[in-house]
């Protein structure tokens, strides 16, 4: 499993994200150009995402889940969709809520109980 975190910066991952997103090219290369992908398709292979925006709009999180959804069908990983926080912008705000802590808490155990993995994509 792979769990991808990040800020929305100007709508999307972060710059240091997305660079860590870009380094998976090889992959993308193997999979498209050569036809051998590195991770073979339905070997249960799974990716999530936490995004934190300081922002609240409606369609903030939907170029980051994009970016997602793309890393997730270039490594043969099944996206299971991301927890996405909003109105946060200070690095401590998060720590001082514990509604927010219990949501994440959820998210987190419902990731690691594998019989719990949906096919295909989910949003949380």
């Amino acid at each position: 499993m792979l769990v991808v975190a990040s800020p929305i910066q100007f709508g999307t991952v972060s710059a240091l994200t997305k660079a860590f997103v870009e380094r998976f090219q090889c992959f993308w290369a193997a999979k498209y150009v050569l036809g051998r992908p590195r991770i073979a398709a339905g070997s249960g292979k799974r990716l999530g995402g936490v995004l934190v925006s300081a922002l609240d709009r409606r369609d903030q999180f939907e170029c980051a889940s994009l970016v997602l959804r793309i890393l997730g069908k270039v490594m043969n990983m099944a996206h299971l969709g991301h927890l996405s926080f909003a109105r946060l912008e200070g690095a401590g705000e998060f720590l001082g809520r514990g509604d927010l802590l219990a949501r994440a808490e959820a998210w987190g155990s419902w990731l690691v109980r594998r019989d719990a993995f949906p096919v295909g994509e989910g949003k949380q």
